[in-house]
């Protein structure tokens, strides 16, 4: 699963570097670094001038991480999952100039489904959390079928058809978004599994600075 983290690391960040410059990111020299994890805080270092240079972080999840501080100083904003949420400024690669050592403010950083979810809210939520430095998505309970249900039923829609939500699509499903969850260095469990010492405060839309 590490190669396929490794892999959607890399192409995050080509994806954004060829929307900010479509003309000049091939010429963009970043290394990715990764060092081992020590505390439980994900710390990050970018050094990049004129879009060479290096971002390193404290672990495979803190660099994912410092790519997306990396487009956050350049501009970049993600206010909401999916393509749509993202707001990526033009920069010519000679802009791309980040310098700077950042450490979260929380170890763990995260959230948790509620209501009625579809697979693809709870896909794109999961794609989306790194991006604004989270690192942490929780089921609801142990037996989240509930929430799926709920939407896939429309118990309060009759214009929408129904569809009877099986077990076996709980556990299909979870698959599905356990290897997104890996992918994107997201640690996933059930909510009732993590405790109330699983919530916090955040001084900022990030917790890393």
């Amino acid at each position: 699963m590490e190669g396929n983290a490794a892999v959607f690391r890399e192409k995050e960040l080509r994806k954004y570097l060829k929307k900010m410059d479509p003309k000049g990111w091939e010429e963009a020299d970043i290394r990715l670094l990764t060092s081992q994890r020590e505390g439980l805080r994900e710390r990050i270092q970018i050094d990049v001038r004129a879009g060479k240079g290096t971002i390193a972080g404290n672990g495979e999840g803190a660099l994912l991480l410092g790519i997306y501080r990396f487009l956050y100083h350049l501009g970049c904003r993600f206010i909401r999952p999916g393509e749509d949420g993202e707001r990526i400024p033009r920069l010519r690669r000679e802009e791309w100039t980040v310098i700077c050592k950042e450490e979260a403010d929380f170890p763990h950083r995260g959230a948790v489904i509620e209501g009625a979810d579809s697979l693809e809210h709870v896909l794109d939520y999961i794609d989306w959390l790194p991006k604004i430095g989270m690192n942490s998505f929780f089921t609801q309970f142990t037996d989240f079928r509930l929430f799926f249900e709920r939407y896939y039923s429309h118990i309060h829609n009759p214009e929408e058809s129904r569809r009877r939500w099986m077990i076996s699509d709980t556990g299909r499903w979870k698959g599905r978004y356990m290897s997104i969850s890996a992918s994107v260095g997201c640690v996933t469990m059930p909510w009732d599994m993590a405790g109330p010492a699983s919530v916090w405060e955040f001084p900022d839309a990030t917790g890393i600075r």
